[in-house]
């Protein structure tokens, strides 16, 4: 069984199309777990009531207290089921065919704990803009083998990059029921360790995990809508309220302000420095990385800022942040460009193994509809990958 698990806070208005998509799988070996931490505990009844007769939709219902993020998605693997266990956000979808390749998977290569994809990106109707219309959708068929730790280092090199990626995370991944168990046994009974949940999860399995499968087929799509944290993260007020929240639900807090001397509500990049130098630490690992990297990194966040006042405000702090700290000595490689990235993408069409085609194609209306629309196109799930003995990435 697969179980596939849907944290949620306040966003009950997206999770219909995620749960529908994964629903709408005929054969009872898949499992819908919504972990719901909203405000309201009733309101999200009220969003999933055609799926509430469906045995494979459970509900775990906010509790009196708010969690931290942390600890809702270490209920909502608790209480999986399945030998396979996958996250996706609220506003996210999960193709169920996934199921399919896992039984393949699991046939042809038994020793695979670990398995991600490349995925494409769907911008809600509330967040699109002139510049976001077009989506990317990965065409491939190939499935390869990763070499963990090779990765973790790339990872902490920073190479011209705001944010070096998640790892080989949970959240828009499959890990097996067997790895899960071992790392709770590791840590003590927890899974989840760190409150950036998803590098958690990722920067660990390259770390721990036997063997880790990449399929170049997509299996969910990433959806950023106006309530959510992705949405957020180039919206200067919205980043910052966002970041701010979670801080304040984090049990001990999480700013980064003892590691990084860049307030972490201001960018994504500090929030990954300071996970990265935690993670590392933690984990006795020798991996220095170049505060002139952050430097370089910070610049390409704050060229991602579309507003021109935003970017403006920002960049005053986090100089002003690098001045009264030791990294003022790098204060001159501070040099962001607004570069207002409202231009459309001008591709259309198949273009190196990958699909472009507008958000909205065929009239799609949500994330939902373009799944429908889109995902047709490509590889069956059971045959991607159907001779995997290929090379070593």
């Amino acid at each position: 069984m697969l179980s596939i698990v849907i944290p949620s806070r306040n966003r009950q208005k997206y999770i219909n199309c995620a749960v529908r998509a994964a629903l709408e799988r005929k054969e009872n070996d898949i499992e819908v777990i919504v972990a719901d931490n909203s405000d309201d505990k009733d309101l999200i009844n009220l969003f999933l009531h055609d799926y509430l007769s469906d045995k494979r939709l459970i509900i775990l219902k906010s509790p009196g207290a708010i969690l931290s993020m942390r600890e809702n998605w270490e209920r909502g693997l608790d209480a999986s089921r399945g030998d396979w266990v996958a996250f996706i956000g609220d506003d996210d979808l999960i193709d169920p065919s996934i199921k399919d390749f896992l039984n393949v998977l699991e046939k042809n290569s038994p020793q695979t704990e670990i398995l991600t994809w490349e995925k494409p990106n769907y911008i809600w109707p509330d967040l699109i803009s002139d510049a976001s219309k077009v989506a990317s959708i990965p065409i491939g068929d190939e499935c390869k083998n990763l070499i963990g730790f090779k990765i973790l280092e790339i990872l902490y090199q920073w190479n011209n990059t705001r944010n070096p990626g998640g790892g080989a995370s949970i959240y828009h991944g499959a890990y097996s029921k067997k790895y899960i168990n071992r790392i709770k046994k590791m840590r003590g009974g927890n899974f989840f360790k760190y409150e950036t949940v998803d590098f958690d999860a990722g920067y660990t399995a390259l770390l721990f995990a036997s063997n880790i499968a990449l399929s170049r087929r997509p299996f969910s799509i990433n959806g950023a809508s106006a309530s959510s944290n992705s949405g957020a993260v180039n919206l200067y007020g919205k980043h910052i309220e966002r970041t701010q929240q979670w801080i304040s639900e984090t049990p001990k807090g999480y700013d980064g302000s003892d590691i990084c001397p860049i307030n972490s509500s201001l960018c994504i990049t500090t929030i990954v420095y300071a996970f990265q130098l935690a993670f590392a630490k933690d984990h006795n690992l020798n991996f220095n990385i170049d505060p002139k990297s952050i430097i370089s990194a910070i610049n390409i966040d704050l060229a991602y800022e579309k507003d021109r006042r935003h970017f403006e405000e920002k960049r005053k702090k986090i100089h002003d942040d690098l001045l009264k700290s030791e990294w003022s000595v790098y204060l001159d490689l501070f040099s962001p460009k607004y570069l207002s990235r409202q231009t459309p993408n001008p591709l259309r069409g198949i273009y190196r193994n990958r699909f472009y085609i507008e958000h909205d194609f065929n009239n799609s209306k949500n994330i939902y509809d373009f799944y429908k629309n889109t995902f047709w196109i490509l590889f069956k799930s059971e045959l991607v990958g159907r001779d995997f003995n290929v090379s070593i990435e």
